[in-house]
C-alpha cells in the first residue's frame, strides 16, 4: 500500500543485518591448471574425498567459483561436497544437494483386484498438486 502511494509509513529506523543476503565470494585458489593429458589408468587410484566442514571446502567452493557456469552459490538445505584427487591433485567437484520441493509420483499408481474370470484394473484418484 505503502508502493501504491495509499499510506505513507515512517522512515526505517534500522536495517537489520542478513547475512545469508551478503555471502562475500569464494577466494581464488592458487593450484596446478595444467591439463592432464593421459590415460585414465595411467592416473592410478582416484580418491573421493568428502570435504563438506573441513579444511578443503573454500579449496571446492573456489573452484566451483572460477570453473562452472553458474559460480558457486551456497546449496539450499543438506548438501555433499566432494573432492576427486589423483596423485595428490583435484582433478573434478562433486556435489549433491536436497531438492526444493518433496517428491512426489509422476502418475497415480493403479491398483489391481481379482474377479472370477481375470483381473479388473481400478485407478486412484489423482494425486494433489503441491
Amino acid at each position: 500500500m505503502h508502493r501504491a502511494g495509499l499510506i505513507a509509513l515512517p522512515p526505517r529506523r534500522r536495517c537489520p543485518p542478513n547475512p545469508l543476503a551478503r555471502r562475500c565470494r569464494p577466494r581464488a585458489v592458487e593450484i596446478d591448471r595444467t591439463p592432464v593429458h593421459t590415460r585414465l589408468d595411467a592416473l592410478g587410484a582416484l580418491a573421493v574425498v568428502p570435504v563438506r566442514r573441513t579444511a578443503a571446502e573454500p579449496l571446492f567452493n573456489a573452484l566451483i567459483d572460477a570453473h562452472h557456469y553458474l559460480g558457486y552459490t551456497q546449496p539450499v538445505g543438506e548438501h555433499l561436497k566432494y573432492l576427486v584427487y589423483a596423485a595428490g591433485r583435484p582433478l573434478a567437484c562433486v556435489a549433491w544437494s536436497s531438492g526444493a520441493t518433496p517428491p512426489r509420483p509422476r502418475r497415480p499408481v493403479s491398483r489391481c483386484r481379482r474377479r472370477r474370470g481375470g483381473t479388473t484394473s481400478t485407478s486412484l484418484p489423482p494425486t494433489p498438486a503441491f
